[in-house]
């Protein structure tokens, strides 16, 4: 990790990445499976909104500590709604077609969406650990 890297962002980026991995095997599991019955978009959908109230979850209280608030929480989960578009655009271009295709797509919208999904919790949500003082490891 870079030397200019604060504890607070390393707590913050471990954190992440035990959230942020478990909720992406999770997802990515679900929507394997729902995509042999769904159309890829459908299962897509279905799995990112798990996705969405088990990072907002545990983001907000363990991944970027500090205060929270109804208007943060909204933001956060508004952040990933415009995720999800992000999501759901490209499995719309190149999900369709075989099994094969669908999760070779998903795997593509995870190389976005993970990056974005943790700017997005430290914009959203990161604010608040500057003011409270919380967030180390």
């Amino acid at each position: 990790m870079s030397q200019t890297m604060t504890p607070v962002w390393r707590g913050q980026l471990v954190r992440f990445i035990a959230v942020g991995g478990s909720n992406t095997l999770a997802t990515y599991a679900i929507f394997v499976l729902l995509s042999l019955w769904f159309d890829a978009r459908l299962a897509y959908s279905i799995a990112f909104l798990i996705g969405i109230v088990y990072s907002t979850a545990l983001s907000s209280r363990w991944v970027f500590t500090g205060e929270r608030s109804a208007a943060r929480l909204g933001a956060f989960v508004s952040w990933y709604v415009a995720v999800w578009l992000v999501g759901i655009s490209l499995v719309w271009l190149f999900g369709s077609g075989d099994f094969v295709h669908r999760v070779v797509a998903a795997a593509l919208v995870l190389m976005i969406t993970v990056p974005l999904n943790f700017l997005g919790g430290r914009l959203v949500l990161g604010r608040a650990i500057a003011a409270s003082g919380s967030g180390n490891l």
